[in-house]
């Protein structure tokens, strides 16, 4: 499967990468209903237990594949399968929060491997791993920006990383693990070349993230009217702040400067209470970003923001032992 040439002609194994990316990003539209549905059905841990089941049976084939394919015991390719896996799981662990987010593994592990069979036909050099990895980064970028182009969906950087967490861990399980014979154990120029590229298109959309702040939305959707229902998003892609260090409260940030905090605290602070006041059901909190985008409503968009992720931190205090360390980081949080 992995060390040798796929048996359908190349122009095939691209579709199926292809199409697998196009599945991912017509999924983005219902997502949120989808994972609604199936939280309401199911409980929100069943993701988690769909990432540990994909990762377990990718696991599986993994070790049939070492112990058919290596005549002498493989005992450091299992070590490597496995030492990815504690780390895949641990990793799904983390996100246990947001556990519908570890699906991203289950989505980009499996392009990462579909990408690999389709440069199969190109590339047999340790560069296919490198530019399997970039070619899924080059794509979780696209996804992001397609997220953000998509109402009441956002974009996200940490995203980005998961994406591309999942392949690198995919492809270096895939490298160390498995070990291919079709792959000599070198770098050919055409494979680097190749990987430069993938790398320079991912910087280059990556400053175009960076640079895409609330000013610069501002400005193409007065000239691209297509664009205008952006202009109140309240998600941005990229904003930059002030990060203060309060001798009473400790560490903060702001998009604000010191002088225009209070500023506005003495010309609107009553007004943005009452107004965080009025919006202040948790089932009304997306709506309020919505309505109130930060680059409008700078003031009550962080007070609510603050208070929302107070209260959801006091709420996972509640839900945890004292004696155990989630309590402790949610309490001193909260």
């Amino acid at each position: 499967m992995f060390s040798q040439l796929p048996r359908e002609h190349e122009k095939w194994s691209w579709s199926f990468a292809i199409v697998w990316a196009i599945s991912i990003f017509c999924f983005i539209p219902v997502a949120r209903t989808f994972q609604h549905t199936v939280e309401q059905a199911f409980g929100r841990e069943v993701f988690l237990i769909v990432v540990f089941g994909y990762l377990g049976l990718l696991f599986v084939l993994a070790s049939v594949i070492v112990l058919r394919t290596i005549s002498k015991l493989p005992l450091t390719n299992m070590i490597c399968l496995i030492f990815f896996l504690v780390i895949f799981c641990y990793w799904s662990w983390q996100l246990r929060n947001n556990p519908e987010r570890a699906l991203h593994f289950v989505q980009y592990g499996t392009l990462s491997i579909l990408l690999y069979r389709a440069l199969l036909h190109r590339f047999r050099d340790r560069g296919i791993y490198l530019i399997s990895i970039a070619l899924c980064f080059l794509m979780g970028t696209v996804d992001e920006t397609v997220q953000w182009l998509t109402p009441e969906r956002f974009f996200d950087y940490d995203d980005i990383l998961i994406d591309g967490g999942a392949a690198i861990l995919m492809q270096l399980a895939l490298a160390t693990g498995i070990r291919p014979t079709i792959i000599s154990n070198r770098f050919s120029p055409a494979s680097l070349r190749t990987f430069l590229v993938l790398s320079g298109f991912q910087c280059f959309l990556l400053a175009l993230c960076f640079a895409n702040t609330p000013s610069t939305v501002k400005w193409y959707t007065g000239h691209i009217p297509i664009l205008s229902y952006l202009k109140d998003k309240p998600n941005v892609m990229a904003e930059y702040g002030y990060r203060y260090y309060d001798s009473e409260f400790g560490t903060f940030f702001s998009r604000l400067t010191p002088d225009e905090l209070k500023r506005l605290d003495r010309e609107i602070g009553r007004e943005a209470g009452q107004l965080v006041h009025q919006w202040y059901d948790v089932n009304r909190y997306h709506s309020f970003l919505k309505h109130h985008p930060a680059h409008i409503f700078p003031l009550p968009y962080e007070l609510r923001v603050r208070l929302f992720r107070r209260d959801a931190y006091w709420n996972d205090a509640l839900k945890a032992s004292e004696e155990n360390s989630a309590f402790r980081e949610a309490i001193t949080i909260a």
